[in-house]
């Protein structure tokens, strides 16, 4: 196997999936919609439990928004 080189052309799906499901696979396939609004409360509470309750193991097993607060924490001082 040869490693990539910058302006090599890469098909993604040729890789094994190891992250977590997407958008398109928790709420879209698969399911109707009655209407537009349907849809768009869908994706909120989707963006709302990614955000805050999945656990992401490259950020420790962390949810986005704890890894978010424990980043601007440690980086950022706190203004006196």
């Amino acid at each position: 196997m040869a490693l990539l080189e910058l302006g090599d052309v890469v098909d993604h799906r040729d890789f094994p999936r190891f992250d977590a499901p997407t958008l398109k696979e928790q709420i879209i396939y698969g399911r109707i919609y009655r209407n537009l609004a349907e849809l768009r409360e869908a994706v909120c509470e989707f963006v709302e439990r990614y955000n805050n309750h999945w656990l992401v193991e490259k950020n420790g097993y962390l949810s986005l928004k704890q890894a978010h607060t424990a980043w601007h924490q440690k980086n950022l001082p706190i203004a006196a």
